[in-house]
């Protein structure tokens, strides 16, 4: 099995002795070896052709991925979601100079971690969902200054930081991010003010903006978004008016408005004006 360049080995490792075969296969550039029990990654730093590294809940910390970062110095995409990291591990992951791709998400990080991520200056994609970010000192959740962080990420093309709670502010802040095609902020603490900075991010082609309180005005905002193709407003406060002003929208082939206050009038205009590949919603 050497001569494999790709493998995965979900929820099926039980310690180092299953992983250290893994060191012999010289030519993998990916690995997932995701939801396993805790092992240590000294075997895995010998696979000098690795490119995509996925290795989410996994009891990863800030030693090992120190370890990462020094000797797997040619990883392009890195997922270490739902581990043990804090912002010293962050520290280490600024380093590497060839991740385009990061994803941080479910880990426990100072809200200084956005400091550390803004010089990894060629990241492309970065994920950095359900978060515990406090102040040091603190247990006050601060995600808006998490963002406020990401002024120098300019090259960044999609970001979800759903599920911490950055609000209106927060959304001030990502708005600086003018290359961003995808966006995916759901459960964030945004409402209308919110979505009247995020309006002029003219890249977006998806967003998803579910579970926020977002209301007819916001969604009248969105219209200026000439390239948005996907849109995800599930679980806001959007009336028949929203729905007339989403019908307005009419690049748009995926659009999911569950849970909101649309009514018969409401989806009747969805349905005569967008001929979408995917509409969902349920009707008030």
């Amino acid at each position: 099995m050497n001569h494999l360049t790709e493998l995965e080995l979900c929820e099926c490792l039980t310690g180092d002795k299953d992983i250290r075969p893994i060191s012999r296969m010289s030519q993998l550039t990916r690995l997932n070896i995701s939801k396993n029990v805790k092992y240590h990654l000294s075997d895995i730093i010998e696979l000098k052709q690795l490119k995509i590294l996925e290795i989410g809940e996994n009891f990863i910390g800030d030693e090992q991925v120190e370890l990462l970062s020094n000797q797997l110095k040619q990883l392009t995409i890195l997922r270490i979601n739902n581990n043990l990291i804090h912002s010293q591990g962050a520290e280490h992951l600024s380093k590497s100079d060839q991740l385009t791709e990061l994803d941080l998400s479910g880990n426990a990080l100072n809200y200084t971690i956005g400091y550390e991520i803004a010089k990894i200056e060629q990241l492309k994609t970065l994920h950095l969902s359900k978060l515990s970010i406090y102040q040091m000192g603190s247990r006050r959740p601060v995600g808006s200054r998490l963002s406020s962080q990401f002024g120098q990420l300019f090259q960044l093309t999609s970001l979800s930081i759903s599920n911490t709670n950055i609000g209106d502010e927060g959304a001030k802040e990502i708005s600086n991010l003018t290359q961003l095609t995808e966006l995916y902020v759901h459960g964030a603490g945004i409402g209308n003010t919110g979505a009247r900075s995020l309006s002029v991010l003219h890249q977006l082609a998806k967003l998803d903006i579910s579970t926020n309180q977002i209301g007819d005005e916001g969604v009248r905002l969105f219209k200026q978004l000439s390239k948005l193709t996907e849109l995800v407003v599930f679980n806001n406060r959007i009336g028949d008016v929203g729905a007339q002003l989403i019908s307005e929208i009419p690049q748009l082939t995926n659009l999911d408005v569950n849970n909101n206050q649309i009514g018969n009038e409401g989806a009747k205009s969805m349905e005569i004006k967008l001929m979408i590949k995917e509409l969902n919603y349920y009707v008030k």
